[in-house]
Order: C-alpha cells, then sequence, then structure tokens
C-alpha cells in the first residue's frame, strides 16, 4: 500500500509529496496557492519501469524507463524515454488496490487523468 514518505526534498517553488511502495511511487507537486500543478505514477518498478507524468503546462505523457546500463563500460544515468502505449487499465487497477491510504482528492485526480491516457493497452 503506498505510504507517504518523511522528509522529503522540497523545491523552490511549491512544494511536493512522495509515496511509494514495492510497486509503485507517486510524487505529487503542488503550487504555491496549493493546487496540484503536476504528479508523476512510476509502475511496475520490479518489471519493466514506466511511468505517466502529468504537468499542468504540459500534460499527461507516458514514458518507459532507460535504465542506462545495458553496456559494462558506460555508467549512464536511468532516463524517461517517450513511450506511447500504456497498459492504463492494468496501472488503474493497480493504483486502486494500493493508493486506499491517499488524500481521496489525490487519488481521484490521478486516476481521472490517467484514464484519459489515449495510448490504452490492455
Amino acid at each position: 500500500m503506498l505510504s507517504e514518505l518523511d522528509r522529503v526534498p522540497q523545491e523552490r517553488r511549491g512544494h511536493r509529496r512522495w509515496f511509494a511502495d514495492d510497486e509503485l511511487d507517486l510524487i505529487v507537486w503542488y503550487s504555491e496557492s496549493g493546487e496540484i500543478s503536476g504528479f508523476q505514477l512510476c509502475y511496475d518498478l520490479s518489471g519493466r519501469e514506466r511511468a505517466f507524468t502529468w504537468r499542468r503546462d504540459m500534460g499527461l505523457r507516458h514514458g518507459a524507463v532507460d535504465i542506462g546500463d545495458q553496456s559494462p563500460l558506460a555508467d549512464r544515468s536511468p532516463i524517461l524515454v517517450y513511450d506511447p502505449v500504456a497498459p492504463v487499465e492494468k496501472v488503474i487497477a493497480e493504483f486502486n488496490a494500493r493508493s486506499e491510504a491517499l488524500d481521496d482528492h489525490i487519488a481521484s485526480f490521478v486516476l481521472t487523468t490517467i484514464a484519459g491516457f489515449p495510448g490504452t493497452v490492455s
């Protein structure tokens, strides 16, 4: 079940909250006025990690994590690479099963936003 992490480093503008468990990470950014201004839901952490990222000014995007260590000769940082197809129904079911401790507003906002993703696969 997602639980909130303590002592999350804050950014200059607004603040953020971080929730995590063994399969999901959810980071929620707030504007200075207290509204949700963005979130990132990372899923399938023990498999092929991917993420939904929503920002008020950019909309919703989906990406796969390129872990950056395909070669033993290079130690690169992980990055998100564009992935236009996502298992939305699976992610929604997983999020529902793990989000009961979240504020209703956060859970509802994340679910509604992800449900509108156009590149859905079963």
